[in-house]
């Protein structure tokens, strides 16, 4: 089907989603089926002498059905997503909870005439909550100027409580064509992605001057447009191979919307605006039977991305000249990658075990350049550097099937995520050791499926 109905959507699956090219199912089970599954993720976890500095994690709720009749075929799933990260915000600068609740929705069928099958693809999602991010206090510099023209003006330009709204609103669209041919079948699919996502803040100005003071609210709008063109054929009962063009254009801004009163003629009413380009180029092969398969994945990436910046006015020397700093910051990141997995299905009886094994490689190739223009003296700050780094992963998991009858099923499904980065240039300095130990990456769900 267009969606993978696998195992609900582990660390690796949503890896996999934005890495990995789409590969159609070769081989499908056509009895129909209600699946309802729980999972728990640990992202990331700090410890310092058994005691916990930070956690964050994920619980979903996920329930999924397939349901076959004649040349027709229907398949959907509901998820919901509740991540915990309460001290994302947490330093000694800010506190703030965060507790979004997130939900997705999806729908596809599937219509069957002569040699083709036509499958169109609809989803959407969204979150919403909203908080306070309470500013304990500001950062100060050793340094006297940066002191009086920018941190000391910041307290009463934002003061200490920041409430804000955040909403994020998905949208998904695709349409795959499977047409059987002598020299096996051929897929083609179109998918549409798009995304908006608002964060309102709100914030009070105590300053002296009255062109500044009151209450102000800013609006921070980051969208993403993505275009998928996939390509695949079968070779043969189980072969398969793919090749994918993506394209994303992500575009943010960030800006002014309510001011104390009809704003200063040199008021700053966009704060950034930022515009990200993306070109993905993939290939793929599949070998699957009912009991084996394998994937070898490569592909590579290029992005392109440019920034500006801009504080609002903080003040004003001699009480004519407004005090305000820009920036701006370019990007250049391209990166090409390997990935290779492998998983064998051994039935024990009633019971059925699939172990897998996930190898992702990638190296990055990155150039930033920074370029700061500070006022009233503030030394401009001018930045250009070329990076390197390296990502492996290795992801052994189990997953493990208890039928309770002919028609109802338990599984459980267990995964581990090893990655290893490192900055190859330039050459990071050596880091005296730390007594913070930490660990995530684990996936634990577990299920129960309805079949007929």
């Amino acid at each position: 089907m267009f969606f993978r109905f696998a195992p609900a959507a582990t660390a690796m699956e949503i890896f996999k989603s934005e890495f990995v090219p789409f590969l159609p199912d070769s081989i499908r089970d056509k009895a129909a089926y209600l699946r309802y599954t729980v999972s728990h993720q640990e992202l990331l976890r700090s410890t310092r002498n058994d005691t916990v500095l930070s956690r964050y994690s994920l619980r979903q709720q996920e329930l999924k059905f397939y349901f076959p009749s004649g040349n027709m075929e229907v398949a959907g799933i509901i998820r919901r997503s509740v991540p915990n990260m309460d001290d994302l915000f947490n330093s000694e600068y800010t506190s703030a909870a965060f507790r979004p609740l997130h939900y997705f929705f999806g729908l596809s069928p599937s219509f069957s005439f002569s040699d083709w099958q036509i499958i169109p693809d609809l989803a959407y999602a969204f979150s919403a909550f909203s908080d306070t991010v309470r500013v304990l206090k500001y950062p100060r510099s050793e340094k006297a100027a940066y002191n009086n023209y920018f941190f000391n003006l910041l307290p009463e330009t934002f003061g200490d409580t920041l409430p804000y709204q955040y909403q994020l609103h998905h949208w998904q669209a695709g349409l795959q064509a499977r047409k059987n041919s002598p020299f096996g079948p051929f897929f083609l699919s179109y998918r549409y992605k798009a995304s908006r996502n608002m964060l309102t803040e709100s914030h009070v100005n105590t300053g002296p001057y009255p062109k500044l003071a009151g209450p102000r609210e800013s609006r921070i709008l980051l969208g993403s447009d993505r275009h998928i063109l996939s390509a695949a054929w079968q070779a043969g009962n189980f072969s398969l191979l793919s090749l994918e063009y993506r394209f994303t254009r992500i575009p943010l801004d960030w800006r002014h919307r309510i001011f104390p009163d009809t704003p200063d003629t040199l008021e700053i009413v966009k704060l950034a605006e930022a515009s990200v380009k993306n070109q993905d180029f993939r290939a793929a092969f599949r070998y699957q039977n009912k009991s084996f398969q394998i994937e070898t994945h490569a592909g590579g990436a290029f992005f392109r991305g440019d920034l500006f910046v801009s504080t609002p006015v903080l003040g004003y020397l001699f009480r004519i000249l407004p005090i305000s700093h820009q920036g701006t910051a370019e990007a250049d990141i391209s990166y090409g990658y390997l990935y290779s997995n492998a998983a064998y299905a051994f039935e024990a009886g009633p019971l059925c075990f699939r172990p897998r094994l996930d190898l992702y490689a990638a190296r990055f190739y990155s150039k930033l350049m920074l370029d700061a223009q500070l006022e009233f003296g503030l030394e401009d700050i001018q930045f250009e550097q070329n990076y390197i780094h390296a990502l492996y992963l290795i992801v052994p998991s189990l997953y493990g099937e208890i039928p309770l009858n002919r028609e109802l099923l338990l599984y459980l499904n267990a995964e581990q995520v090893l990655p290893f980065f490192r900055t190859v240039y330039p050459e990071p300095e050596p880091q005296p050791p730390s007594d913070i130990r930490r660990y995530g990456g684990l996936s634990v769900e577990a299920g129960i499926a309805f079949r007929w």
